[in-house]
């Protein structure tokens, strides 16, 4: 169930949203430490959230998005949150 309306999806600032939905997905995914991005987007999509939604979610809450372990196939991309002092 979604408590979106036509009226909320088609007003302009609905682009720019941010979900409580992806922000509880981040917040559980990420507590134990950094994760592939591919895991990230899987566990999104399986939501019915688009990546624009999670990247504006993600920026909220600061996440880290890096590039770990070089470049081409030995590498992969990780997001993290930021470890509190």
């Amino acid at each position: 169930a979604t408590d979106l309306t036509v009226e909320r999806l088609l007003s302009p600032s609905s682009g720019q949203t941010i979900s409580p939905e992806a922000e509880a997905l981040l917040t559980d995914l990420l507590k134990e430490g950094p994760v592939p991005s591919r895991e990230v987007y899987d566990a999104a999509d399986r939501q019915g959230l688009t990546k624009a939604v999670l990247q504006r979610t993600a920026k909220k809450l600061g996440v880290v998005i890096e590039r770990v372990g070089g470049v081409g196939g030995k590498g992969c991309w990780q997001w993290g949150l930021v470890q509190k002092q």
